[in-house]
């Protein structure tokens, strides 16, 4: 009767080929999802930066006016706060 034929085992070299691929895979991918990272942390600094926009500290907010009793001044009859005419 004759022997099957066995499967030769993989080389070692190639396990330790496949290792560094594998490695280099997990190196490659962290550190690009670093970078991914520190982009989405400092995104809004870094378009400042590039665009030349004051930073968003030394932007004076708008605020409207408070006429009487808390209703705006731009409000028809703001002065009347009893609500007769």
């Amino acid at each position: 009767m004759a022997e099957t034929p066995k499967t030769k085992p993989p080389a070692a070299s190639a396990r330790a080929a496949r290792a560094d691929r594998t490695s280099a895979v997990v190196t490659a991918t962290m550190i690009l999802l670093t970078g991914l990272g520190i982009v989405t942390v400092f995104w809004e600094p870094l378009t400042a930066l590039a665009v030349g926009a004051p930073a968003a500290e030394s932007v004076a907010e708008t605020r409207s006016t408070v006429g009487d009793a808390g209703v705006p001044a731009t409000t028809p009859g703001a002065h009347d706060a009893s609500g007769s005419s």
